[in-house]
């Protein structure tokens, strides 16, 4: 498809307004569309430039949900990848989002689906944005550093795709990031901290590199041992740490704190606290 044309896609910009669906820039999704008003929307579109906006519905929008219910400001514009027409109208695509912009005004309704004009914004930091980006997140700050927690939402094996639209959303560099993992083959109360290398079997950590395209970053291992025999081994990490464990871990996440915060820490490094304090 041509160049995305974006102050003529920015004066008159048919949008697609759904529940829970946020597109970060470079963000690919399917869509099936069936109802006659965005029917019309996707034909006005391949006739034209083959870009929509993505906009986000305001919570309590069932109720007007036929007319003209409030989206939020912010609204992703994308581009029709691939189209498949179907019976009765009906059509399959995908998507993907190429910009964000800011909602200035909706136009009058002179169609059957809504338009708006729009300003480009380089970064939106609110709740819809955060929401999109597929992990548990929380934002501090730690002795002067902006620093962000991220638990992916994903499976393990695709956690790399949430961390990387993270890093993408805040312009983090894979050398300023600490992933922390667990460890079968590191007994119950010890712990490695490497610099960078490979994913060592740890399916996250190869989905990890994979979205990073490298192996330079940090990690630290935290040892949960083996699992007990007859026992899978997705059970046993999915499980939660006995009574008798709890202060193992807690001495464990008090040297992780100390060690962190150590300025020079070594390359490679393995510790292990002691059974009883």
């Amino acid at each position: 498809m041509p160049p995305i044309r974006l102050p003529e896609v920015l004066a008159a910009l048919p949008i697609f307004p759904l529940p829970n669906l946020v597109l970060l820039p470079g963000e690919m999704v399917p869509l099936h569309v069936f109802e006659p008003r965005y029917q019309a929307l996707i034909a006005h579109c391949m006739e034209n430039d083959r870009v929509l906006g993505m906009a986000t519905l305001v919570p309590g929008f069932e109720q007007e949900y036929e007319g003209r219910p409030p989206v939020f400001p912010e609204v992703a514009v994308a581009a029709i990848l691939q189209h498949q027409p179907l019976p009765e109208g009906r059509s399959n695509l995908l998507i993907q989002s190429v910009a964000r912009i800011r909602l200035v005004e909706e136009l009058p309704a002179t169609r059957l689906f809504r338009e708006i004009r729009g300003t480009v914004c380089e970064e939106v930091d609110d709740r819809p944005s955060l929401a999109g980006l597929r992990s548990m997140i929380a934002e501090g700050n730690i002795d002067g550093t902006k620093t962000v927690l991220v638990k992916p939402t994903t499976y393990m094996n695709a956690s790399g795709e949430a961390v990387r639209m993270v890093i993408d959303r805040f312009h983090i560099p894979a050398a300023s990031i600490l992933v922390i993992s667990d460890d079968v083959d590191l007994p119950l109360g010890s712990m490695r901290y490497r610099t960078e290398g490979g994913p060592g079997g740890h399916n996250g950590l190869k989905s990890l590199i994979s979205c990073f395209g490298t192996q330079m970053f940090a990690r630290l291992k935290i040892g949960v041992g083996a699992p007990p025999e007859h026992v899978a081994l997705e059970d046993y990490v999915l499980g939660k740490f006995i009574k008798e464990e709890h202060g193992v871990i807690d001495r464990v996440v008090a040297k992780a704190l100390e060690v962190l915060d150590t300025p020079s820490a070594p390359q490679e490094t393995t510790w292990t606290v002691p059974e009883k304090a």
